[in-house]
């Protein structure tokens, strides 16, 4: 399969459940990466989600792209938090012209 398959079938599996917010104290997995590594991993998700809403879904707004962002950032970086909370984050990130340089600073600062 390819990465955009599994990204498809992972935002799949990470939309469909409600796990709610879980204690991060209890359930965060070790943060072993850079800012710049989170940062690297957002702006390919943009470029692959891009792609996605283009060649997938004829050029339609997917209004489900922090799973889709969520998804395609664990499968490169691992398993650093749950998919359903990295997707609430990346969708209340702060907005600025730099969004994942901005975006893999609040992330990293909300699950340490």
């Amino acid at each position: 399969a390819s990465v955009h398959d599994y990204v498809v079938e992972y935002k799949k599996h990470v939309t469909s459940h409600d796990f709610g917010w879980i204690d991060r104290r209890y359930y965060y997995m070790k943060i072993d990466f850079s800012k710049d590594d989170l940062e690297k991993a957002l702006s390919s998700a943009g470029s692959a989600h891009h792609d996605y809403e283009v060649n997938t879904l004829n050029g339609v707004r997917d209004e489900m792209w922090p799973g889709f962002y969520a998804a395609y950032v664990l499968g490169r970086l691992g398993d650093f938090a749950p998919a359903s909370v990295l997707n609430s984050l990346l969708e209340s990130a702060p907005s600025n012209e730099n969004w994942a340089a901005s975006t893999a600073e609040y992330v990293i600062k909300e699950l340490t």
